[in-house]
């Protein structure tokens, strides 16, 4: 059964009612779970493929903050995924899957998250306030 509803502005939203949410074992479809797994993998090769190219660039100019920002941003990607990938792994071994985690996503140097000094948070705030002037509506 599909359901509907209205914004405001007029546009349609549809929902399927049997659709899971974000289900990580997609409804326990052991085939679908094993193509998730597969495209973290590749998804967590290519961000950290990503992130060695970004070290070498920082490498000739260190103060880049776009690459640094990018690398942070792709470390950040890449816990949660390999996180996800874990999960799965275990999902399918209590399924009885023969899988588990390859050994170079095993061996990537992933960082701990690591809480933002006062002073980067400041200038986060700068650059976002910075960013927000001029735009918006006027009338």
């Amino acid at each position: 059964m599909m359901a509907s509803s209205r914004s405001e502005a007029g546009s349609m939203v549809l929902e399927r009612g049997d659709a899971p949410t974000d289900d990580r074992t997609d409804g326990g479809n052991v085939p679908l779970m094993e193509a998730r797994l597969t495209e973290t993998f590749s998804s967590l090769r290519a961000l950290y493929r990503s992130n060695q190219e970004l070290a070498e660039a920082l490498k000739s100019d260190p103060n880049d903050d776009v690459f640094r920002q990018a690398r942070e941003e792709n470390w950040t990607t890449m816990r949660r995924q390999r996180e996800l990938a874990m999960e799965l792994v275990r999902d399918l071994q209590a399924r009885g899957t023969n899988i588990d985690m390859p050994h170079d996503i095993c061996d990537m140097n992933i960082p701990a998250w690591k809480e933002p000094s006062p002073h980067q948070l400041q200038e986060e705030e700068k650059q976002q306030a910075s960013e927000a002037v001029g735009d918006g509506v006027y009338l």
